[in-house]
């Protein structure tokens, strides 16, 4: 559920590194739900809401912002965060939320209501990114000489993916198609091929493959 995960630390004279353990992640509030595909047409609004769920017995104080983001080359899933409004197909201002700041008490639960308004020019598909931020610790470090002050602020997020209905254009071309014996292993195959997104919306992928022999019946899958 912790999508986006981001620590963000503000130190002064301190270099280092900052890990969140399991058993710590499970101290941040989550949201039910990590990804939002709404498809809405031109000129119309859809509505939502989105619960967020403290397991810890402490209160919990959430900041609320929106943030664009893409997908990283290479098909792995990897994606990078910008600003609102940095990319062409940001979908920050077609989207409203409230509250924009929460306390979520403990073992309590919080909901935050949106709505995604699309104008009526729109085509495509857009994305953004709600992000929940808190603080999740307060620290110091000192010396004889000097102290330093370290706060470590966490932020998860929920993904939006808004599809304008009637314009989304799943298109895609595989070329460079090989198969050939495996370097590393004996008796395997290795099928190596280019995907290309030719659409103008996002692509989720998965591969399978069947061997014919010369009777034309299926001899392996994979």
């Amino acid at each position: 559920m912790f999508t986006g995960l981001r620590i963000l630390g503000i130190c002064f004279c301190f270099a280092g590194s900052l890990f969140i353990s399991t058993a710590q992640a499970e101290k941040l509030p989550f949201m039910n739900q990590s990804k939002i595909r709404v498809v809405v047409s031109p000129g119309e609004r859809a509505f939502g809401e989105i619960t967020l769920d403290n397991p810890t017995d402490q209160s919990k104080s959430m900041r609320l912002y929106l943030e664009d983001w893409y997908y990283l080359p290479g098909g792995e899933g990897g994606k990078e965060f910008l600003p609102a409004n940095s990319t062409p197909a940001s979908a920050c201002p077609w989207i409203i939320f409230s509250p924009a700041d929460v306390t979520v008490p403990a073992f309590g639960k919080q909901k935050i209501n949106y709505s995604v308004n699309v104008p009526a020019d729109a085509s495509g598909t857009r994305f953004a990114s709600l992000f929940f931020e808190s603080l999740f610790s307060k620290g110091s470090i000192s010396d004889s000489d000097r102290s330093v002050g370290l706060n470590v602020n966490v932020r998860v997020a929920t993904l939006f993916y808004v599809e304008v209905k009637g314009s989304v254009q799943r298109a895609a071309k595989i070329s460079n198609l090989k198969i050939q014996p495996a370097k590393e292993a004996k008796d395997s195959l290795e099928i190596t091929l280019e995907f290309e997104n030719t659409g103008n919306t996002d692509i989720t992928t998965s591969g399978n493959f069947s061997l014919m022999n010369n009777e034309g019946l299926v001899s392996a899958r994979g």
